[in-house]
């Protein structure tokens, strides 16, 4: 598999990811910011600032004639403890050795980016494959592992997939092949989608019409899956029913339970207790004046009046003798009630029927 770098440069890893000792030497030079300014047949010659280094891979060439045919440094990149170091720092990788394996002694070196805390676990942070993803290489050679981890965190050895998030919108994600395996469980083939023609693109970036393409065959895909979840989805909803088992009559009334008639609740009203039959043709009990012939329905109670007492004549009184022996007044007899005005009882008003 090739991998751009730049205009001028690939590199290139077998079919067991392997990778060679120039294509090692020249990553680790253009990941640390040198420049590559002549590409000959066994050597390179890198830039850096006034001086020129001169890499050589050829062991038959004369390397120290290179060197001064170019006015530059002999340098070898594998050798190069401080550019290991500037890679670890860019990279944020870590270095540990390994002494045994199983109880085998097995001496290595293992260069690792540990990454965010449960860095693969879309639950955890949302995302199927975050920037800091975990990558680690081991190598008996503490510089290459570190040169080898450098290259999968710049994107070489890594699988490129389109995924598809909730509302239908594409991204790029990039896996390391020991990881690619977590994504059978976060949706490949449903919403994540392999792009194995984006894969020369890892390290410089894609084009513009070339990732439209990858996004535009993904999203066909993505659509088919879903057409297809649905499809399923609506077939296993009509077996659950057709399976379902239908209940006769009879065991419909057997189970269903005897109808209990509801207590009463406190909230209801209390039953008005029964009261006598009234006959209808019985007139109801009244007052009835005197003269009233016909019964009236509730009349108020008519108070026959008592005929006015004339008061009896006052006697003219006595001659007085002295004020001093003055006889008291005759008692003038005040009749007891008057309900009219008038003197005599033919002008009062007799009650009405209609009271």
């Amino acid at each position: 598999m090739k991998y751009l770098i730049n205009k001028d440069v690939t590199v290139e890893l077998d079919e067991n990811n392997g990778i060679s000792v120039r294509d090692l030497s020249r990553m680790m030079l253009l990941l640390a910011d040198q420049k590559l300014t002549i590409q000959g047949e066994g050597y390179d010659i890198f830039a850096d600032g006034d001086n020129s280094l001169v890499v050589v891979y050829d062991s038959a060439l004369d390397a120290e004639a290179l060197a001064k045919e170019h006015d530059g440094i002999l340098y070898s990149p594998l050798h190069d403890t401080a550019l290991a170091q500037v890679l670890m720092r860019k990279f944020n990788l870590q270095l540990s050795s390994i002494v045994t394996i199983n109880g085998n002694l097995n001496p290595q070196w293992k260069a690792e980016r540990l990454g965010a805390f449960m860095a693969l676990d879309d639950q955890y942070l949302g995302l199927v494959a975050p920037q800091d993803e975990p990558l680690a290489f081991v190598h008996p050679n503490p510089i290459s592992a570190i040169a080898l981890c450098s290259m999968m965190a710049a994107g070489i050895g890594r699988t490129t997939f389109i995924a598809f998030n909730e509302a239908g919108n594409a991204s790029l994600q990039y896996m390391a092949h020991e990881n690619v395996p977590t994504l059978y469980k976060k949706g490949l083939g449903r919403t994540v989608f392999p792009a194995a023609e984006l894969d020369y693109y890892n390290v410089c970036g894609v084009p513009n019409d070339v990732l439209d393409d990858a996004i535009s065959k993904a999203r066909t895909q993505y659509e088919a899956a879903k057409a297809q979840e649905k499809e399923a989805a609506q077939q296993a909803e009509k077996e659950k029913l057709v399976e379902a088992p239908v209940a006769s009559e009879d065991e419909v009334q057997k189970d269903t339970p005897a109808q209990v008639p509801a207590k009463t609740d406190a909230s209801e009203p209390a039953p008005v207790p029964e009261q006598a039959p009234v006959d209808a043709d019985e007139p109801a009990k009244v007052v009835e004046p005197v003269t009233a012939a016909d019964p009236v329905v509730n009349p108020a109670p008519v108070v026959e009046p008592q005929p006015v007492v004339s008061p009896a004549p006052v006697a003219a009184p006595a001659p007085v003798e002295s004020p001093m022996t003055a006889p008291a007044p005759a008692p003038v007899a005040v009749p007891t009630q008057s309900y009219e005005a008038s003197p005599s009882m033919e002008s009062a008003p007799m009650p009405s029927d209609s009271m």
